[in-house]
């Protein structure tokens, strides 16, 4: 709240708990919207980086802390190499217990729906979709 210019909400005592926040989440997504309206991308991920640490999908996967909550759950994904990766995924919150709970699914394979995608969306036929490959 201090880097998109409202200290009110910052120091606001309601919304230092997520049942306050989540209370006043129309007001608290109205200033974001605000902020974020008058800055272009590159420009608001630069002021909050400046901020503090913005963590992307590897940062949190090497993260200490999310180790130690057992947080970091690894599956073998395919990446479209000839190997399948092992790729951490952030657990499900909130950990109640000594570990989060376990992801049941990480999504579909690489290229899994592709030939739905391309019929049912693109309306391609099986000629259509076979002249791509």
């Amino acid at each position: 709240m201090q880097t998109i210019c409202r200290p009110d909400l910052a120091e606001d005592p309601e919304l230092r708990s997520n049942a306050g926040r989540w209370r006043r989440r129309e007001e608290l997504d109205a200033a974001i919207g605000q902020w974020t309206i008058r800055h272009d991308r590159d420009e608001a991920l630069k002021l909050l980086d400046e901020a503090g640490p913005i963590y992307t999908a590897a940062d949190v996967c090497a993260d200490e802390q999310y180790e130690a909550r057992h947080m970091i759950q690894r599956f073998a994904v395919d990446v479209g190499e000839r190997e399948p990766k092992t790729v951490g995924f952030p657990g499900i919150v909130p950990v109640i217990g000594a570990a989060s709970l376990p992801i049941r699914n990480v999504g579909p394979d690489l290229g899994e729906h592709t030939r739905e995608v391309l019929s049912t969306v693109l309306g391609l036929n099986d000629d259509e979709i076979g002249a791509l490959t």
